[in-house]
């Protein structure tokens, strides 16, 4: 059972999700598919899409590098970078969508790659569940401390 695995390209993509969600929310224009669907008036969907982006890549990143001395802080880790992952996934899902809408076929590139990240979150959000399901069958085998 591997506990932590520290893979560059997954900690980039964090990174890559901060840094576009600082951008969007400061001062870049949204992308033009998400703001073509969701339109003018309703600004504040790009908003809270942005800060989706932003609070998934950070949640994501501070559960991956997590380290903590006992079982406790290793599940508080796995939680933050599962829940993570589950809303960059709906993040995502909203751009892909929207690309799909607004550019259809010619947007399938973008559409790929996005959906290729969306799909390494929940594959990921699958390991950790193993992982999880791992410790919970070490700590029922041990059986209850007793402490002196």
């Amino acid at each position: 059972m591997q506990l932590r695995r520290y893979e560059p390209y997954r900690l980039c993509f964090q990174l890559v999700a901060i840094a576009l969600g600082i951008a969007y929310l400061a001062t870049a224009p949204p992308p033009g598919s998400v703001a073509a669907v969701v339109g003018e008036r309703t600004h504040w969907l790009v908003y809270a899409w942005s800060a989706g982006l932003l609070l998934s890549g950070a949640g994501a990143m501070v559960g991956s590098l997590w380290t903590g001395i006992g079982a406790g802080d290793m599940i508080l880790g796995y939680a933050i970078e599962r829940a993570s992952l589950w809303l960059q996934s709906g993040v995502l899902f909203v751009i892909i969508a929207a690309t799909a809408y607004v550019n259809g076929v010619r947007g399938f590139f973008g559409i790929a790659i996005l959906l290729a990240w969306m799909v390494a979150n929940v594959w990921r959000d699958r390991q950790i569940a193993s992982v999880l399901t791992e410790l919970r069958k070490v700590s029922e085998l041990s059986g209850p401390r007793i402490e002196e």
